[in-house]
């Protein structure tokens, strides 16, 4: 199990613990919850990708290889609007990562629905996610 740290451009660090299984010619993400629990992420796949893509832009931006979504949306050969969704899987709330990669979270809540929060706020996010109370 090895621990990736994602830290953005205002500080904020991501630690997720996670590990690459192999079973037979299948590969599986495993992620460890705070508990403790190893859960499989097979299911969650694409949203691994996505929330790794988030990032992996978010730093490409934050550094300076490209001036911005459309810049990079052009490199990637994207559309510009998909590239801004993804980005904002870049800004979400940790609980709200962390409670969709350990399947702990309400069935509605998808990453297509994730790319639609706009507001930076963390409790605001929450709320729209349906994690309050």
């Amino acid at each position: 199990m090895t621990t990736n740290e994602i830290e953005d451009s205002q500080g904020l660090v991501v630690e997720v613990k996670m590990a690459l299984k192999w079973n037979g010619r299948r590969r599986s993400v495993h992620v460890k919850s705070d508990e403790g629990r190893i859960v499989a992420c097979d299911r969650y796949k694409s949203a691994l990708r996505a929330f790794a893509r988030a990032h992996e832009w978010r730093r490409l931006i934050d550094t300076g290889v490209y001036r911005g979504p459309d810049e990079l949306a052009k490199a990637a050969g994207v559309d510009a609007g998909s590239v801004r969704k993804t980005l904002r899987l870049a800004r979400l709330s940790p609980r709200i990562v962390r409670a969709f990669l350990e399947d702990n979270h309400p069935d509605d809540l998808t990453i297509s629905r994730l790319q639609e929060i706009k507001t930076l706020s963390w409790d605001e996010q929450e709320r729209i996610a349906g994690l309050t109370g």
